[in-house]
């Protein structure tokens, strides 16, 4: 697949669940399953496997491009 501009992986995202939440101006976290626990301030994609081996889904801090692509790549949507 060709690379994926960010609109479009934030659009995808989004589709497929993913919710947004501004912490800052430009801090992001993500959750997919409607809860409302706090984020885990975790800096990186790598950390977002070892949660779900724990059940957690809540991750990272970071831009919300950045969020959704990783979110996109890890969900096999791009």
């Amino acid at each position: 697949m060709p690379d994926v501009d960010d609109d479009t992986c934030i659009t995808l995202a989004m589709l497929h669940g993913c919710q947004f939440h501004n912490v800052g101006d430009t801090d992001w976290y993500v959750h997919d399953d409607g809860d409302n626990l706090h984020p885990l301030e975790l800096k990186r994609y790598d950390a977002w496997e070892k949660n779900m081996l724990h059940g957690r889904r809540h991750w990272c801090w970071a831009s919300r491009e950045e969020l959704a692509r990783d979110y996109c790549k890890f969900h096999g949507l791009i």
